[in-house]
């Protein structure tokens, strides 16, 4: 009992000394590199700190282009509802909104991932006894999640609605995946250097939704992607 107890506080002692290590790594790498090693603190989730302290350089029209680009990446991960999960991850980003994306590559492109002959032939071949007509390469939906959530690494699996075939490599559903009509309304949109930050809210037919604030990233050559998204 007593070999045990030493043992905990052994190992707890241990976490808490490789907690501190991370965090003072974490410090002067950042100290050293400066804007060059927000890659290293994303790792760690610390980049979202560092992105919070930036100055705000404008504050950019609600009705402007860059307003509209990025309500329609909003409304691309919106899964028709006005109730959006928070993240502060692309991990839990692409977990969270895996069926959005893939409903909405459906609803964009229905013809494209209907009676797609290759695939079909694909999936009899590797699932006889499965009938699917709609089916989503999995390519499609890891270049959507990195393009709309900078996931650089995504796993594909099964999530509630869309079911993953791995020996196809391609998701299915039923049936078109039924979408509500909701509308984002965005409220201030403030910029930074390496980032925008808009507030805004969600309408559908039966009212407006809580305000959310979503943190985007600007890629090097200017285009963002939604690094995390909270309630405001």
């Amino acid at each position: 009992m007593v070999r045990y107890r030493y043992g905990r506080r052994r190992h707890r002692r241990l976490a808490v000394a490789l907690v501190l290590l991370l965090s003072l790594a974490v410090l002067l790498v950042s100290c050293v590199a400066g804007g060059g090693s927000l890659w290293l603190l994303s790792l760690f989730g610390a980049d979202l700190q560092v992105y919070a302290q930036e100055p705000v350089l404008a504050q950019l029209p609600a009705d402007g282009p860059v307003a509209s680009g990025l309500c329609e990446a909003v409304a691309f991960l919106n899964g028709g509802s006005v109730d959006m999960p928070v993240f502060r991850s692309p991990a839990k980003a692409v977990r969270l909104y895996r069926d959005a994306i893939l409903g909405s590559l459906l609803s964009g492109n229905y013809a494209a991932y209907v009676g797609n002959a290759a695939l079909m032939e694909e999936v009899s071949r590797s699932y006889p006894h499965l009938t699917a007509a709609v089916l989503v390469p999995d390519s499609d939906f890891e270049n959507a999640a990195a393009q709309y959530l900078g996931a650089g690494s995504v796993s594909n699996r099964s999530g509630r609605f869309f079911t993953y075939l791995s020996c196809a490599d391609c998701y299915t559903i039923p049936s078109r995946l039924p979408r509500g009509e909701v509308s984002v309304v965005p409220v201030d949109i403030a910029e930074t250097e390496h980032t925008y930050r808009m507030r805004f809210t969600l309408t559908d037919s039966e009212g407006n939704s809580a305000a959310y604030t979503a943190l985007f990233l600007k890629r090097s050559e200017g285009s963002p992607y939604l690094r995390a998204l909270e309630t405001a």
